[in-house]
């Protein structure tokens, strides 16, 4: 409705590089700091630069999100249609900087997408490179997320993105049916800086094709077909993963505080984190689930391979005192060669 996109106009902003600071790294092809070229920047950024070259103005000062990004009125919002499949689906989308309330966005969520509170919200983590899965696990992975998505009225929030975990948990929910779709709430919280065809989302209130098959480019990735909700979380960066990162986990800790009516306790919403494969990051957003107040339980799948492995392997063999049975840990052997911090 009309009142919805005004509302949406009023309340969400995307992010817009303020000033052009050449990457000490990249001058040579006039790359921003915020991954952009200098023709992509507004024409007053790029009036600005060209009078500060002259000047030699603040030539090392470091480029921040903070400092030299700012919020404008969102500019990309509406449904995406999804191509090239057997059986073409539609999703709601948004565009919406990395520092908005989350009580907004619930707002969205229940008054705009008509969505209900979730009787519990299963987040997606671990690895964003392609891997394999052993057939084994991924049966297991299958059935299980199936089965808790479908009986207890879920929402499902992962990155959004057709790579690394989510291409497994999307093909876990959805291979056997696509009417099976309509009952589970999956959510992509995705980085708007590295979504292929992103040009083509902006427009208010927008009906867009999107060919969910398009290959990636390097720092690009295309969204999964297999959601329904997208939240493109704009820090202002182009080219770089990790700037949703600070809005899920706000949002998914805002929701663990929320009541749900519908259940007969009146209880808050349980949220659980399952980890899939991952690096460096994912041992970093484990420990920081594990130590929050309350804790967010976290389901570590062994045997995905790197992070999860790491974790699994860790735990089998800590003793009680918290400390690691180094004995054991000499006869870890790897599931791959791969490294951790990808």
């Amino acid at each position: 409705s009309d009142s919805n996109v005004s509302w949406i106009q009023r309340t969400f902003k995307k992010r817009e590089c303020l000033k052009f600071i050449p990457t000490k790294n990249d001058q040579q092809v006039g790359r921003c700091s915020c991954g952009r070229y200098f023709l992509e920047h507004s024409e007053h950024v790029q009036i600005s630069a060209h009078n500060m070259k002259f000047l030699s103005v603040n030539k090392d000062e470091p480029w921040s999100i903070q400092k030299h990004t700012r919020p404008e009125p969102t500019d990309a919002f509406g449904v995406i249609e999804f191509e090239g499949l057997a059986h073409p689906t539609k999703a709601q989308y948004l565009r919406l900087s990395y520092d908005t309330r989350p009580d907004l966005v619930l707002k969205l969520f229940l008054r705009v997408w008509n969505l209900k509170l979730p009787r519990l919200v299963i987040s997606i983590d671990g690895g964003i490179a392609n891997f394999e899965l052993q057939p084994k696990l991924k049966r297991v992975l299958k059935k299980g997320l199936f089965r808790a998505a479908k009986t207890t009225g879920a929402w499902i929030i992962t990155n959004g993105c057709q790579q690394g975990v989510v291409k497994h948990v999307g093909d876990a929910l959805f291979a056997r049916s696509p009417k099976a779709k309509s009952d589970i709430v999956c959510i992509g919280f995705s980085p708007w800086g590295v979504v292929e065809g992103r040009e083509n989302l902006i427009g208010i209130n927008k009906l867009v094709s999107y060919h969910s098959k398009a290959l990636a480019t390097k720092n690009n990735a295309t969204l999964n077909s297999n959601h329904y909700y997208f939240l493109l979380v704009d820090n202002g960066t182009s080219g770089r993963y990790g700037g949703e990162i600070l809005l899920r986990k706000r949002f998914e800790r805002f929701l663990l505080k929320q009541t749900n009516a519908q259940t007969a306790e009146n209880s808050n919403i349980p949220v659980v984190c399952v980890v899939v494969e991952g690096g460096t990051n994912t041992i970093r957003m484990v420990l920081e689930h594990v130590t929050d107040n309350p804790p967010v339980p976290v389901v570590v799948c062994d045997g995905s391979g790197r992070a999860a492995d790491l974790i699994s392997f860790t735990h089998r063999y800590a003793r009680d005192d918290g400390y690691v049975n180094y004995y054991s840990l000499t006869r870890m052997k790897y599931s791959n060669g791969s490294k951790l911090d990808q």
